[in-house]
């Protein structure tokens, strides 16, 4: 004897978990959600323009939801009308805009600041980039000696679009973080901080290095990529140099940095340290090596 229930229940087939093939990390996708901007934006704006803003916004967050976000073509391109009519909010006021996670439905807090709209925007034109990227590098029915391989011309096109995603990313953290105040931006999403967008950013360009290595470099457009990432790695390694350098002329200007006495528990621990170990890192700082010319290529 059993109910239907349980007949039904031992007749069905777990559906097995599908693992998607991934060439290129892409973070999870953050997408708009119905926000009541006819109510927010009421005279600050003309009315056509209202209507067209909320009209796009709410297109990016079904056309997403529906499709997973695979519908690549079509959502950037409503994200760059939306984006166009967005630039011009950032001089009006206090809008309140809200978003949440594409994987999980998982809500954020709302945040009343254009500038946060603008860098949510940003942020999925670089992940749907970078999504795009990863299906390009994605091995299709191309075999060489049996084996799957990736043509050079979707390498090509995907080191294209990594640097385009690791532009958006760059743009986020240098011109439009910098643009939010601090309080505003604790509120956002780990997503957003700008430690995150920047590591992204740096594992793009490194991707798009690695896919150059795998092309052919007879092709021009091969060598003027590694030129530009070659040189986009040596200006960062400048800066950083520049940085450490500042930071040791200032400790050494007058009045001289110095550290606190030591006392207590620390005083104790410190006599316990070789004196030769402390000396060798004082040496260490004063043989620095010279800076590469800023001039050199």
């Amino acid at each position: 004897m059993g109910c239907t229930a349980s007949i039904h229940a031992v007749g069905r087939r777990k559906k097995k978990p599908s693992i998607p093939e991934v060439v290129v990390y892409v973070p999870s996708m953050r997408i708009p959600t119905q926000s009541d901007l006819q109510r927010s934006l009421k005279g600050l704006i003309p009315r056509d323009l209202v209507d067209r803003l909320a009209c796009l916004r709410n297109q990016i967050s079904l056309v997403a939801e529906d499709t997973g976000g695979t519908a690549i073509t079509e959502l950037t391109r409503a994200l760059e009308e939306y984006l166009s009519i967005l630039i011009g909010l950032t001089k009006k006021g206090r809008v309140e805009f809200k978003w949440k996670s594409l994987e999980d439905g998982r809500h954020e807090n709302p945040v009343s600041n254009s500038w946060f709209e603008l860098l949510s925007v940003l942020h999925m034109m670089a992940i749907l980039t970078l999504s795009e990227a990863d299906s390009l590098m994605i091995p299709k029915d191309h075999f060489v000696s049996g084996t799957r391989v990736v043509t050079s011309d979707c390498k090509r096109d995907a080191v294209d679009l990594l640097l385009k995603a690791a532009g958006y990313l760059e743009f986020c953290v240098r011109e439009v973080l910098v643009r939010i105040p601090e309080d505003v931006k604790k509120r956002f999403s780990k997503d957003l901080q700008d430690g995150v967008l920047e590591a992204i950013s740096i594992q793009a360009l490194g991707q798009a290095y690695h896919c150059l290595s795998g092309c052919e470099m007879n092709h021009e457009n091969g060598k003027k990529h590694l030129r530009s990432l070659s040189g986009s790695s040596l200006k960062q390694r400048r800066s950083s140099n520049r940085e450490q350098e500042g930071c040791l002329s200032f400790c050494l200007a007058a009045p001289v940095t110095r550290s606190p006495p030591l006392w207590g528990a620390m005083k104790h621990l410190h006599q316990k340290i070789p004196e030769v170990a402390s000396k060798k890192s004082q040496k260490a700082l004063q043989a620095l090596p010279d800076l590469p010319d800023s001039n050199c290529r």
